[in-house]
């Protein structure tokens, strides 16, 4: 198995949410919901609001980075084709 489908295992083995951030005077707590409760649930502490976004966002975030990464794939392999196709054209630009 390759990183990208792990990554694609643990987005699609974690709480659709919505998530958010709520902010305590000594840290942020981060909250889902859903699960066995029908509000929402307490799943992690950040020191900071920075981190705390990172966390919370990363539910939208990881399936745009996963899409962008299988369009450029996607690209990348009809170059690849492309310039393998070039290369055997006789009196072809990459001779």
């Amino acid at each position: 198995m390759d990183r990208l489908e792990e990554i694609r295992i643990r987005y699609g083995e974690a709480s659709d949410g919505p998530w958010e951030c709520i902010e305590t005077p000594d840290y942020v707590e981060i909250h889902v919901q859903g699960g066995k409760e029908a509000g929402f649930s307490p799943v992690a502490l950040a020191d900071e609001t920075y981190n705390a976004n990172f966390i919370s966002h990363a539910r939208e975030d990881i399936p745009y980075l996963l899409s962008e990464v299988d369009r450029l794939t996607a690209l990348l392999d009809k170059a690849l084709n492309c310039a393998a196709y070039l290369a055997q054209e006789p009196g072809g630009i990459w001779q």
